[in-house]
């Protein structure tokens, strides 16, 4: 891989998030976002179907590699000469890959169950905040996720997007409450919101960079360094974040080592307040109950939840332990070695109880802090590798596998498998602790990082070879290139339907039809890939769906979330229209 190509990995082609399949097919979905010109950027999915993969086919090559970052660039080698024949939609694109009679097949289609119902500018006019178009900020890095540190008039600030479209209530509450917490002392601060070119819709968010990282991160690389001074100021400095979050009538909602970072200042600052969820192994035991019972969790997400969850945060302060979700229960610091205060010790022990009217409010646990004065402590150094044995396996992306969504758009969590298990305990939460949203990455070799910026070229690419197979020039399958859905409604054999004339041959339609592939009692259809994908024909009225190419039938994925897996419909009865009725709803 030349130097050119790796820089473009990490200015241009940006690996977001990936996706495997809860049915365990060897397929694959992948999120980014690329950069057509510095100013514009294009939300991009990538379907990938590794069944019956050719030989030296692009597929199979993609099957055999480890890392998500390294499937991505060699995705981006495969097609990185044909990207400027593409007509990108304005929301977002999902390109499916398929080799055919030893050529790659590229089809475009619009991803529409992964496009943005951002806000309107409307919605947050009660906010008194500056408006930034995104022709103004200057992007700067890739941090994990859809987060970014970008350049607005000097500064140095962090950019969150809205992941998807499950996501925008969450990005919603965060901006009212940042906004409303504006001038607190242990909350990250807020800089403004990011608007379209014309103002009318909120693409995103800005917030302060804390230089110095995730305070997971810093566990993790300083273990047996940090003084108890430093994780006593700290602890505070925590408390009173969370203080301020519910005293303001907002709650964090997934709160973990990885949504707390420290400025330049050695001070602690949370961040991400959206209630996205339990993540795994940090859920509170009540919660842990309504998950076994199979119900929904998201009503349940509160002050309570937050306080068991502060207490797991102080426990890992005072055992200088990065996992502490990965620990045995219950957590306690009745048999610590160190020397922790008492005072500390029942702090802990208060929050941690399975009684959630026994966990002491926030508040009223910062008078039980000692008075300290704002020594200057040693400056941090955070050096990944001062354990390079446990500084493995950094490019770890996040894998919406571990993600479960319901249709109002609130995390579902289920208990998974034991050998499914995140965590390693038996019933874990299917949910990761570090979310799309995540602010900061993590360097840690156990959850490797979402980035590579802190590694040297020869690391990042490890595990990409230069002697890759040559897949040829991709063949560009347009649906719709124009991203403007011309349809034209014609009837043929008594049947309506609905046509793109610029992407299908009308002649060898009716030629197809002709030979009866249009249908028939016992004839099965398949919904394939999102958002219509290959599909220019749309039965209406009760007819049938059919595919430019029936030989693709087989070769669909799903989209994450909103429709099943894989949506299969039966024309048992040519004149009714109970057979069509969630292909409706799917488009």
């Amino acid at each position: 891989m030349d130097e050119e190509i790796k820089e473009e990995l990490e200015k241009k082609w940006i690996l977001n998030l990936s996706m495997h399949f809860r049915d365990h097919s060897p397929r694959e979905k992948f999120f980014l976002t690329y950069a057509e010109t510095p100013h514009r950027w294009r939300r991009v999915t990538i379907s990938c179907d590794y069944r019956d993969a050719p030989p030296k086919s692009l597929e199979r090559d993609l099957q055999s590699l480890q890392f998500q970052r390294d499937k991505s660039a060699r995705i981006y080698e495969a097609i990185r000469m044909s990207l400027q024949d593409i007509q990108f939609y304005d929301t977002v694109t999902n390109l499916k890959l398929e080799t055919r009679d030893d050529r790659l097949h590229v089809h475009v289609t619009e991803d529409t169950n992964e496009i943005i119902p951002y806000p309107s500018t409307s919605a947050v006019r009660h906010l008194d905040c500056r408006h930034y178009k995104e022709s103004e900020l200057t992007f700067d890095a890739h941090m994990s996720g859809f987060v970014y540190k970008v350049n607005v008039d000097g500064h140095v600030w962090i950019k969150k997007e809205i992941p998807g479209p499950d996501s925008v209530d969450e990005f919603l509450y965060e901006i009212n409450a940042l906004t409303d917490l504006v001038g607190s002392k242990s909350v990250i601060q807020f800089q403004g919101l990011v608007v379209s070119e014309d103002g009318q819709l909120v693409k995103g968010l800005l917030i302060a960079f804390a230089e110095e990282g995730a305070l997971v991160d810093i566990l993790y690389d300083n273990k047996g360094q940090l003084s108890w001074l430093r994780r006593e100021q700290w602890a505070k400095q925590i408390v009173q974040g969370l203080s301020e979050i519910h005293e303001a009538g907002f709650v964090q909602g997934d709160f973990t080592l990885s949504n707390i970072v420290i400025d330049e200042h050695d001070e602690a600052k949370i961040i991400d307040i959206n209630r996205r969820g339990c993540p795994v192994g940090w859920e509170p035991p009540e919660i842990s109950k309504l998950v076994e019972s199979s119900q929904r969790i998201s009503m349940y997400i509160g002050v309570k939840s937050d306080l068991f969850q502060l207490g797991m945060v102080l426990w890992a302060l005072a055992e200088e332990e990065d996992e502490p979700e990965r620990q045995p229960r219950p957590l306690s610091l009745k048999r610590t070695r160190n020397n922790i205060p008492q005072y500390f010790r029942d702090l802990v022990e208060l929050c941690l109880s399975d009684r959630p009217r026994q966990r002491l409010a926030a508040k009223d646990m910062l008078p039980l802090f000692p008075q300290y004065s704002h020594e200057k402590l040693r400056p941090l150094s955070i050096a990944p590798d001062v354990f390079p044995e446990r500084s493995r396996n950094r490019d770890h992306v996040p894998n919406m596998e571990d993600y479960e969504y319901d249709r109002d758009g609130v995390q579902d969590l289920r208990y998974r498998s034991r050998d499914r298990s995140l965590s390693g305990r038996p019933g874990s939460i299917d949910i990761p602790f570090d979310g799309p949203g995540s602010y900061i990455v993590s360097r840690r070799g156990r959850q490797p990082a979402m980035n590579t910026s802190h590694l040297s070229l020869s690391d990042r690419s490890r595990g990409v070879s230069a002697d890759h197979s040559d897949y040829g020039e991709p063949n560009i399958v347009p649906v719709s290139p124009t991203g403007e859905h011309r349809w034209e409604e014609i009837e043929m054999d008594g049947n309506p339907y609905l046509i793109q004339r610029d992407s299908i041959d009308l002649a060898e339609f009716k030629r197809t039809c002709s030979r009866g592939v249009s249908g028939g009692p016992g004839r099965e259809f398949h919904h394939i890939d999102s958002g219509l994908a290959d599909m220019d024909l749309v039965g209406v009225g009760g007819q049938e769906a059919l595919t430019m190419d029936p030989e693709s039938e087989d070769r669909g994925n799903s989209t994450p979330r909103g429709i099943a897996d894989e949506m299969r419909l039966e024309d048992h009865d040519r004149h009714g229209d109970t057979a069509y009725e969630n292909m409706n709803l799917a488009l």
